[in-house]
C-alpha cells in the first residue's frame, strides 16, 4: 500500500499484482516512491507497507507464523494488527564466476558453486527457493568434479606450488605491513558507507548511463582513498579490522564490475533495467558479459546464451 492506502501494484502487474517476481515491485516500490506516495519515517526514511491485517488471525498464525515472529523481533511489529515498512534491498547476485556444467572455472582445479558461481541456470531473474536447489545441485557436481580432478593428477610438483606459495605470501604480508603501519586517519567504516550510498543512489534498481557513469567516478575515488586507511587494531594473528579492510576491497571490485557490465548492457533485462534503454534486445544483447580486472583496467567480453530447448518469451504480468 502507498501513503493513500492504494493496492498500487494494479497499476504496474494487473495480472499478478503483489505475486509478481521481486525486481517488478521493487521497481514499483521505487516509482511510487519518486511520485511521492511513499510514508515517511525519521529513523525509517521512505517506505511502503505490506499488510496482513485482512486476513483471519488463525490463518496468519498457522501459515504466516515465521513473517509475524521477524515483525515482532525486529521491528516490534503485529502483523495481525498492523502492516510492516517495506523498501527493496540488494539480495541476490544472477551474476559470478563463468563456470561450465561441472562447475570448472578456466583456472585448472578450481571449481565454483552457488551464488558465487554464474551457471546461467537462473537466466537474468532468479526464482524464489531456486537458489538453494542450486547450491544442492551443483555443490554435489563441483564436489565430484574436485574429486575426479585431484585423482587425476600424477605429477603433481610439490617445489613449485611451494615457492608460489611464499611468493604470494611475502605479497601479503607487504600489504599488511603497509596498512598496519600507516599513518592516516580515514578509517573502513567511512568508505564503507560512501561505497553503499553511491551504489543505492545511482547503480541500484533503475539506472541510467548517466547515473552510472557517476557512481564509476565515485568508486574510482574510493579506490585510490584505499590506500589511505588507516587500522587501529596492530594485531596479525587474529584481525576482525584486517579482514574488513580486505573484504571492502572486494566489495569495491565487485561494485566496479556491476558498473561496467551496467554500462555495457544497453537494454533492460530480468532484474536488469535501464530507464535510457527499457525494452529488452534479444538481437543485440541475448548473451553472458564477461569481465576480467587486469592492471590496466576492465577487459569485456561476451559468451552467447545456451537456450538449449527453451523458446524466447516477453513477461506479461
Amino acid at each position: 500500500l502507498n501513503n493513500k492506502g492504494e493496492r498500487f501494484l494494479k497499476k504496474y502487474a494487473p495480472k499478478s499484482m503483489e505475486l509478481a517476481p521481486r525486481d517488478i515491485i521493487s521497481r514499483a516500490i521505487i516509482k511510487e516512491i519518486e511520485l511521492g506516495l511513499a510514508f515517511e519515517d525519521a529513523e525509517y526514511g521512505s517506505y511502503m507497507e505490506l499488510s496482513f491485517t485482512h486476513l483471519p488471525e488463525d490463518i496468519i498464525l498457522q501459515s504466516l507464523k515465521d513473517i509475524r515472529d521477524i515483525g515482532l523481533h525486529f521491528t516490534k511489529t503485529d502483523i495481525i494488527t498492523e502492516p510492516l515498512k517495506v523498501i527493496p534491498a540488494q539480495h541476490y547476485m544472477m551474476g559470478g564466476i563463468d563456470v561450465d556444467l561441472n562447475c570448472n572455472t578456466d583456472v585448472n582445479g578450481l571449481y565454483a558453486a552457488g551464488e558465487c558461481a554464474c551457471l546461467s541456470v537462473h537466466g537474468a531473474n532468479r526464482l524464489g527457493g531456486n537458489s538453494l536447489m542450486e547450491c544442492l545441485v551443483f555443490g554435489r557436481i563441483s564436489g565430484k568434479s574436485a574429486s575426479i580432478y585431484s585423482q587425476s593428477i600424477s605429477n603433481f610438483d610439490y617445489d613449485i606450488a611451494n615457492q608460489l606459495v611464499l611468493k604470494q605470501e611475502s605479497k601479503f604480508k607487504k600489504t599488511i605491513n603497509s596498512i598496519l603501519n600507516s599513518s592516516e586517519n580515514l578509517n573502513i567504516s567511512h568508505i564503507l558507507k560512501e561505497m553503499k550510498i553511491i551504489m543505492t543512489s545511482h547503480a541500484s534498481i533503475s539506472r541510467n548511463k548517466k547515473s552510472l557513469q557517476h557512481a564509476k567516478e565515485q568508486l574510482s575515488k574510493l579506490q585510490i582513498l584505499m590506500n589511505d586507511i588507516r587500522i587501529n587494531n596492530s594485531d596479525t594473528y587474529s584481525n576482525i579490522e584486517l579482514c574488513s579492510y580486505f573484504e571492502l576491497h572486494n566489495m569495491l571490485d565487485l561494485s566496479e564490475i556491476i558498473i561496467e557490465s551496467s554500462l555495457e548492457r544497453k537494454e533492460s533485462r530480468g532484474s536488469h533495467f535501464r530507464l535510457d534503454y527499457p525494452i529488452r534486445n534479444d538481437k543485440e544483447w541475448l548473451n553472458h558479459i564477461l569481465i576480467k580486472k587486469t592492471d590496466s583496467g576492465f577487459n569485456l567480453s561476451t559468451k552467447s546464451v545456451d537456450l538449449s530447448d527453451l523458446s524466447l518469451k516477453t513477461r506479461n504480468y
